[in-house]
């Protein structure tokens, strides 16, 4: 793709209006793909979105560094179209979960009631108590892979460490969480 590469903008439109050669890469991809991609989005999103979608999955096409290597054009596009029906679906249901105003108050109160938070700070306290008799490297590996969600290797990678040990330290972790939580329910 050695033409000029449209703005986010305007990829479509581009196309359609002859800014773009009508020999190029894009230019043949957006008229083949256009119509099958809308019945895609039309069908896997809500359909008021789809031209919108039809769009970003053009732009990120172009974001693609070497386009030229693309050996399925057809696969690759579909491919974008699929990530981005989930990426806009994760984003509805977080955004429903935390911020839809019509959710029930009843709601709020199970999850935020007086006796919930208390659960929640004994379970929490028992949890660092459990982890108080560690060494502050077990401490900080759970942490990480627990609560900032770390995956093993960047973890290992972090601490100059191979996988197999940060393993190791989870699982001395939560053995002494678990059994800490055991002698806590027998109390």
């Amino acid at each position: 793709m050695a033409s000029k590469r449209p703005s986010k903008r305007g990829v479509i439109e581009a196309a359609a209006s002859g800014d773009l050669p009508a020999d190029s890469p894009l230019a043949e991809l957006v008229t083949r793909y256009r119509g099958p991609l809308l019945t895609y989005f039309s069908r896997h999103a809500h359909p008021d979105d789809a031209e919108d979608l039809v769009q970003e999955t053009f732009v990120r096409l172009l974001r693609k560094k070497d386009t030229d290597s693309i050996e399925n054009p057809e696969a690759f596009l579909f491919t974008i179209a699929r990530n981005l029906t989930y990426d806009r679906s994760r984003r509805r249901q977080t955004y429903s979960r935390h911020f839809d105003p019509s959710a029930e108050a009843d709601t709020a109160t199970e999850l935020y009631g007086p006796e919930r938070v208390l659960q929640s700070r004994e379970a929490l306290q028992g949890l660092l108590e459990g982890l108080a008799d560690l060494s502050e490297q077990t401490q900080d590996i759970f942490l990480l892979h627990r609560l900032e969600g770390m995956k093993y290797a960047e973890i290992a990678e972090l601490y100059g460490i191979s996988r197999s040990a940060v393993e190791k330290h989870m699982i001395k972790a939560l053995a002494r969480v678990a059994a800490h939580i055991a002698d806590h329910d027998q109390h």
